[in-house]
Formats: C-alpha cells, structure tokens, sequence
C-alpha cells in the first residue's frame, strides 16, 4: 500500500526541502544528503535502468526501494530538478548492488558518498517497524554554533538544555537529540555512534561541530526536527551571548508536556 500522497507528494516535499535547507543557509555548496525509503509507493521502472555495483550490508533492505539524493548534488539544484539530482534505487536481492528505476539522468550519477551509513539507519528503522522512512543530513547553523561553546553541556544534560528552552521541542522532538563528540566525516566510527544514538529513540543526532542527522515519516518531518531543535539552540546561545546562564523551562514543566505527548517505542 503507498503512503499517503504517493510518489508526486513525495517529489513536493524534496522539491520543498531542497529550497527551505539554501535559503536558511544549512546547505552550502553540497553540503547535506537525504534518503527515504519508498518501498510502496508507485514507481515506474524505467526501461534500461544502470546497475550499481554497490554491495549492501544489510538483509533487511533486499528488495527495498529509496530515493537518494546524488554524490555532490546541491540542494538547491534538487530543488529545481530532483528528477536529475535524484534517483529512486532498488537494492538487489542478493545485495550485490542497486538498479535506478527512476530519476538519476545524469550518464554518471552516483547515489550519496554517505549512502552506506543511510543504509544502516533504514535498517534500524524498518526494525523498529518503520515508522520513519526519512534519513536527512544538514547543517543548521546555531546547532553546529552551539557546539563550539567550550562550557556545552554534555550527555543527558545537552538534551534537556535544548529541551528546556522551548515547549515545542519536548512536543516535537520527544526523543531529543543526542550530541555525537566529534568523528571524521564518512567514517565508520560516526556511522556507529549514530545508530547507538538514534537507537535510543533519539529523532535527532548533533555532530559536533558539523551538523545534524534527522529521521522522520517523510523529508518534511525529518527537517522540522531540526528546525525546531535549531530554535532552541539559537535561544540558547542568545541567552548566553549576554552572558547569563538560561533559565529554562522548569522540570514539572517539561513532565507536564510528556504526558501530552509520550515518548515514542525506542528503536533497537
């Protein structure tokens, strides 16, 4: 059964996405990628689709669909012509590799360089029963600011600094976001402090000094995440701008959220 919406929405909300990450300034040049598992949705196989050798890790993902944004793509030009910027991909059933059944126009289209680390958050998620289908990477400015403060607080203690600034975000990012110490970009030791992060039912990973990694039912959700959670971090840093240490929303407080809005199951 598709997703509500269907493919054409899906193409809306890249086309949608691609325009809000330029024009806040969180993806510069190339900076940035996105994935969404579309294994449902209505899509046409192209006649002739290429065959990428790409070994696949995970069983899980036999047979499943994705759209992936391309190596070095800029999310303006997504914005423009996500037909060219982007390809729908199937994964093997023998994980030897992925066909483009859509999209990809470009003679010499590759999938994102970080496409192997997407793959192994899908296979957490599909897991955990696939509620979240969108895996995004960006770089909100006041998160990745936020981090280089030398006094930032760490752990349990950087969720609930972020949480306390702004009710929305307990409302909307009830997981938090778990704060990853700094790692190589593309690395496997990122990739794993990632998944241990997002399995805590986390919607959102902090890289320090680099950026942030979302998940979310669709491309739309998996930003507004990170937009919330850039709010907070821009009120934090506001605060301390002016040399105070931020109040924040009172324990009682953020437990009278919760019960509102309830944590979601953790991953595992």
């Amino acid at each position: 059964m598709s997703p509500k919406g269907g493919f054409k929405h899906l193409l809306g909300e890249v086309r949608t996405l691609g325009r809000l990450l330029w024009e806040k300034g969180w993806a510069e040049k190339n900076a940035g990628n996105l994935s969404v598992n579309v294994t449902g949705y209505f899509i046409r196989a192209s006649r002739g689709g290429r065959f990428l050798a790409r070994p696949v890790r995970q069983k899980y993902l036999a047979g499943e669909c994705f759209l992936v944004t391309a190596t070095g793509a800029r999310f303006r030009d997504v914005a423009k012509d996500p037909e060219r910027w982007a390809a729908v991909v199937r994964v093997a059933k023998d994980l030897k590799g992925l066909q483009i059944l859509w999209g990809g126009k470009s003679p010499v289209w590759a999938p994102t360089s970080e496409l192997p680390s997407h793959l192994e958050i899908h296979a957490l998620l599909k897991r955990a029963g696939g509620r979240d289908r969108a895996v995004l990477h960006t770089h909100p400015t006041e998160l990745i600011a936020l981090t280089h403060l030398p006094d930032l607080p760490r752990g349990a203690r950087f969720t609930q600094a972020l949480w306390s600034m702004i009710p929305e975000v307990k409302m909307f990012a009830p997981g938090g976001a778990r704060l990853v110490p700094y790692r190589m970009s593309g690395t496997e030791a990122l990739a794993q402090k990632t998944l241990s992060a997002l399995k805590t039912g986390s919607e959102c990973v902090v890289w320090e000094m680099h950026g942030t990694l979302s998940v979310g039912r669709g491309p739309q959700e998996a930003f507004d995440v990170v937009d919330v959670l850039n709010k907070a971090a821009a009120v934090y840093l506001r605060v301390n701008a002016l040399g105070k240490k931020p109040k924040g929303l009172r324990p009682r407080w953020l437990a009278d959220i919760e019960k509102g809005f309830p944590l979601p199951p953790r991953r595992a």
